[in-house]
């Protein structure tokens, strides 16, 4: 679990022991304004790997758990919003971020001994809600990055090729694709859970090896715009999602899994 303060720092919070220990509080940085979007993931060897904004110098950073300590690189001098990462095969990240003064999703990964920067897609931005970002690596390490465009209000989908991105519209109607959550399945298929403002609902996406298919999940009319959601799937491939259902301030906690024929629905923290 990371943590940002009022006057932002960049700390990490290890539980000593799974079930009854305590927290163990590190500060890594502490220099200037940093510590902002932060993304969090073990590698193999269970060696914590942290990415986050260093708002004072405007600049990508990954800090991670070498052989005798904390250790740091900095990715690039960029105005990086929405990082997510995930662990390539050689435990290295795979980030995908939004640029915002150029206004672009961005992907950023090691190769050859330095780190590769690519742009996904060009989108200025228009305000919120923010084009947050999602990264998956498939069975092959080729990154898939989902994100809404928040100037036509669309989901967006787009899988590395040898030359760019091959990039889809997951869906266009109306005011969509609101805080995406990717994740891949055993056939390397995309399943994405995000919010329809106009729908105002809680959607679900999977792609089939052919097409789209869309569900609704859970509808609530008094949710606002900045539901945020979270996908995961079992090692059967069923769907597990957790979300956010608010309206005038007051919140709740759903979590979903599909039964094979419909969504069950709990409703977590009230």
């Amino acid at each position: 679990m990371i943590c940002k303060m009022l006057v932002p720092l960049l700390c990490i919070m290890l539980l000593s022991h799974p079930v009854s220990g305590d927290w163990e509080i590190e500060t890594l940085d502490s220099q200037g304004v940093t510590g902002y979007w932060t993304a969090i993931r073990l590698d193999s060897l269970g060696a914590v790997h942290i990415v986050y904004r260093d708002d004072t110098d405007n600049q990508l950073v990954h800090i991670y758990q070498g052989a005798s300590g904390w250790e740091s690189d900095v990715i690039s001098t960029c105005d990086c919003w929405f990082m997510s990462m995930v662990l390539d095969s050689t435990d290295m990240p795979s980030i995908a971020y939004y640029e915002h003064t150029l206004g672009e999703i961005r992907h950023v990964f090691w190769q050859n001994d330095h780190w590769e920067t690519s742009t996904v897609s060009q989108l200025p931005y228009s305000g919120s809600p923010y084009p947050r970002t999602d990264i998956k690596l498939d069975s092959e390490g080729i990154a898939h990055i989902v994100w809404c465009d928040t100037q036509n209000h669309d989901l967006f989908y787009a899988v590395k090729n040898p030359s760019g991105w091959d990039i889809t519209a997951i869906e266009e109607a109306g005011y969509t694709g609101i805080s995406p959550s990717l994740c891949l399945d055993s056939d390397d298929n995309p399943h994405v859970l995000y919010w329809n403002e106009s729908m105002k609902a809680v959607m679900y996406a999977v792609y089939d090896g052919e097409s789209w298919n869309i569900q609704i999940l859970e509808t609530n009319p008094t949710s606002g715009v900045f539901s945020y959601n979270t996908l995961v799937l079992d090692e059967e491939d069923v769907p597990h999602a957790a979300y956010e259902i608010s309206g005038d301030y007051l919140g709740a906690v759903h979590y979903a899994w599909w039964n094979g024929t419909y969504w069950e629905i709990e409703n977590v923290v009230n």
